[in-house]
């Protein structure tokens, strides 16, 4: 951890970069850096994710050496962790330059630096930083306050960003796969091969594996081809880069970061609903990987013609249906079952404690909702056995156990987790099912919501009707809407069975 000595001179680092290169850019790409590392001759910074850390380097390197000689004192080597290179300052140059500008020269780089691939891993897993050793002798400085950014996006809230990372652990070989998601499972198995369309687009609601599969094609495709660049984007880290993008008039860098890549692979594009620019910016990222013959893997909750009708643009929309579009279906006992001994194996060999396979075969058959039911119902009998040292579980102890797992899942329903599930299966937003209005995708997702929440809750309809800013009245008549709608419209049907499944009430 920094020093308290240091963690002053950093603020001060900061806080210079603020009055240089003004507040827009700064609470876009300067505002989360954090240290990583400090030592006497090296500093390595961690930017909010890899498309800041080389705009940073690229575009800013010489105010940030120039500030953080002046603020926090000399140092040879300054990195930013995501970025492709590091910012060199020779140390003759810094002894003359005190307080005046800064002259660089690039000096001899080490070989451990200068290999291909040193400065970043090929798979973007999370480092733990070792302590500071560097002595900070420089004046402390004064605090300023924090300005927020101007969000230019369409819904008045500029998203955090968040850096997705592979997890090593969930790979193709942990991947269960039966008639549920065969095709899902072929379809990356022939991107990986390079035999797939330029577009690859799973899909299905909550709970049925798509990250999984998008976190194991990744990791596959870095172990086939290693030194290959891959980008793994979430739709909040894609929000916040074109909302920071815009705010710094950085638009041009970032398309060109985003299509210096081998691979695309986004998840959660449903997600995108009522974000014009970033669905803009998306499609075009899309149109550019299929001109230069790059693959895309997507993940939604939606088929590309239910997004169209939800909030997504159209021209979003053909993009994702001119690949392979493929669903997930809703996993069944024989999945379910699958994943169940998967999980027990795993848990026995870490620990050489056993679930009884009768037990097993209770939790596969039990939580048919989602495979996050069965992993939850797993998570809670490793638990039970670890606790008992040796003794045996009894039935009733299990059964116990795995009721109250189940209906505790749906004690913790509220309707906040209603109210958020429902815009998601729909795809719209929030604040849209607040708004006034009367487009119809936003009525009848107000419609489901009514009926579903008057379903499975116990909530009045005064409290039902303030989550969509409307009175008990309202509910009531789209409560009856939702249930006529339901018998004629079989996607509006289907949705419904959607969101009652994901709490336990179909």
């Amino acid at each position: 951890m920094p020093t308290s000595a240091q963690v002053q001179h950093f603020s001060a680092f900061k806080n210079g970069l603020k009055d240089q290169l003004g507040a827009d850019v700064y609470n876009s790409y300067f505002d989360a850096l954090t240290i990583r590392e400090w030592e006497s001759d090296q500093v390595t910074l961690r930017a909010k994710n890899d498309f800041s850390a080389n705009l940073i380097t690229e575009r800013y390197r010489k105010s940030l050496g120039d500030v953080w000689v002046e603020f926090c004192g000399p140092v040879e080597c300054l990195r930013v962790e995501g970025a492709s290179e590091p910012i060199f300052i020779s140390y003759d140059s810094i002894q003359s330059n005190i307080g005046t500008s800064i002259t660089r020269t690039t000096p001899h780089i080490p070989n451990h630096l200068s290999q291909p691939g040193s400065m970043r891993s090929s798979l973007p897993v999370r480092a733990v930083p070792h302590p500071a050793r560097r002595p900070a002798d420089f004046p402390p400085p004064i605090a300023q306050a924090k300005s927020p950014a101007n969000d230019l996006d369409d819904d008045g809230e500029a998203p955090e960003s968040s850096s997705a990372v592979l997890n090593p652990d969930m790979t193709l070989d942990r991947y269960c796969v039966n008639d549920t998601n065969r095709l899902a499972r072929q379809a990356v198995t022939r991107l990986l091969e390079g035999t797939s369309s330029p577009i690859t687009y799973v899909y299905g609601t909550s709970g049925r594996g798509k990250s999984h599969l998008l976190n194991a094609a990744a990791v596959e495709w870095m172990r086939r081809r290693p030194g290959s660049k891959l980008r793994y984007i979430s739709y909040d880290s894609l929000m916040s880069d074109v909302v920071d993008a815009h705010i710094s008039s950085n638009v041009k860098e970032l398309r060109r970061f985003l299509h210096d890549t081998d691979i695309l692979v986004f998840d959660d594009v449903h997600m995108l609903r009522g974000r014009k620019r970033t669905q803009e910016e998306l499609a075009c990222l899309l149109e550019r990987m299929h001109q230069a013959g790059k693959p895309v893997l997507v993940a939604g909750a939606l088929s590309p013609t239910e997004l169209a009708a939800t909030g997504i643009s159209q021209r979003l929309a053909d993009r994702l249906s001119g690949g392979v579009k493929v669903a997930i279906d809703n996993p069944d006992l024989e999945l379910r079952q699958r994943v169940t001994e998967q999980m027990a194996a795993a848990f026995a060999t870490r620990t050489g404690h056993e679930i009884p396979q009768r037990y097993v075969d209770l939790i596969a058959r039990r939580c048919d909702k989602s495979i996050r039911d069965v992993q939850g119902a797993v998570h809670t009998f490793e638990l039970e056995v670890e606790s008992r040292q040796g003794q045996d579980l009894t039935d009733d102890r299990a059964k116990r156990l795995l009721e109250t797992h189940l209906a505790t899942r749906r004690e913790k329903v509220s309707l906040d987790d209603i109210f958020d599930f429902t815009a998601e299966t729909f795809g719209i937003t929030t604040a849209e099912m607040k708004s006034k209005s009367r487009k119809q995708p936003v009525v009848r997702t107000r419609q489901a919501f009514c009926m579903v929440a008057r379903k499975i809750t116990d909530a009045p309809l005064t409290a039902i009707g303030g989550m969509i800013a409307r009175d008990h009245t309202t509910v009531m008549h789209s409560i009856t809407k939702a249930e006529i709608v339901a018998e004629s419209d079989a996607g509006f049907g289907d949705r419904l069975t959607t969101i009652l499944e994901e709490f336990g009430a179909s």
